[in-house]
């Protein structure tokens, strides 16, 4: 039998999932609603209208995917007016630089807790691997290195230290 109390890490994996995703999606929520209250409150409907570009909520966020899967291009922010493309690259910087910072401090928490586990789980491991090693190499009677470790051991028999003797000795 395995002595791993949780052989199934499946939910720690989903929470720690979970919890990931949440904060991301807080990140990435509140960068949308800056650039659409930015792009929407500095230029009027006319002025968007002309603009070649779709600003609505929904392509801000699929933009911002795009960015965060390693292609940030500027397309959304060139046909803006000066005075408002200079806060939306400030947005889109920050925007990738939080996004970037809370994705490496996640994976960082999530390989630290995996490690966590696999450490706190070790020495019964390593035990029961070690039992069964004994056990496998006990078991066959036949094999020389058991009949010398038995003849090791009814020499040894009310001693407490034994003494090492090469074969070769």
């Amino acid at each position: 039998r395995n002595p791993n109390p949780d052989p199934d890490p499946t939910p720690t994996q989903v929470s720690d999932a979970t919890r990931f995703l949440s904060v991301l999606g807080i990140v990435i929520l509140g960068y949308a609603n800056g650039f659409y209250s930015l792009i929407h409150s500095s230029l009027t409907s006319a002025e968007l209208a002309e603009i070649d570009f779709d600003y609505s909520y929904g392509n801000i966020l699929s933009e911002m995917g795009v960015w965060l899967a390693g292609q940030p291009a500027l397309d959304m922010l060139t046909p803006l007016s000066p005075e408002t493309k200079i806060g939306a690259e400030v947005l889109f910087w920050t925007f990738l630089a939080t996004a970037y910072f809370v994705l490496l401090n996640l994976l960082i928490a999530i390989f630290n807790s995996a490690y966590e586990r696999v450490i706190s789980n070790s020495i019964p491991e390593w035990l029961f691997i070690r039992l069964t090693t004994l056990l496998e190499f006990e078991s066959d009677i036949a094999q020389p290195g058991v009949r010398a470790y038995y003849k090791q051991l009814q020499t040894r028999d009310g001693q407490r230290a034994m003494a090492y003797k090469r074969d070769d000795d």
